[in-house]
């Protein structure tokens, strides 16, 4: 492949930013049942922002790779935070409301998946636009 096609497939003249948060929003896709709510709305940003497509398939695959190795983790997660006794008002009030059972925030991998993935959300946008910038002037040193 010629440098041109090649940087025209990854599209390495975008913004690195919009690469980390391609990153980032497909690490909420991959970290979490698939089959969701909250991954439709996060297809949804995906596609009607300005987001790198191949970042956003990249963290997909990669963090649906290592979801299997956290996944006690994260139901362990979603267990304690659904069986709070200072939450049951506010699940049971949601949980009722138009949006709680088609949510899948009873289940406790999904909630807790959620959960630590927008915990990881920043440290992958940052990370990911870091990596981005890096390989984006690894690329640009080739070419001249």
């Amino acid at each position: 492949m010629t440098s041109n096609t090649m940087t025209s497939l990854l599209n390495l003249k975008a913004n690195p930013w919009s690469m980390g948060l391609g990153l980032a929003l497909g690490m909420i896709i991959g970290l979490t049942p698939l089959l969701s709510l909250h991954n439709l709305i996060v297809l949804f940003i995906v596609l009607f922002f300005r987001v790198h497509l191949l970042s956003a398939l990249f963290g997909f695959l990669l963090f649906s790779l290592l979801s299997p190795l956290f996944a006690q983790t994260m139901a362990s997660l979603g267990e304690s935070l659904l069986t709070n006794p200072g939450y049951q008002d506010l699940w049971t009030a949601f949980y009722n409301s138009a949006l709680g059972p088609i949510s899948q925030f009873n289940h406790t991998l999904t909630f807790g998946s959620l959960v630590l993935s927008l915990m990881l959300f920043p440290v992958v946008l940052v990370l990911g636009a870091y990596a981005a910038k890096r390989m984006v002037g690894n690329h640009k040193a080739k070419e001249a």
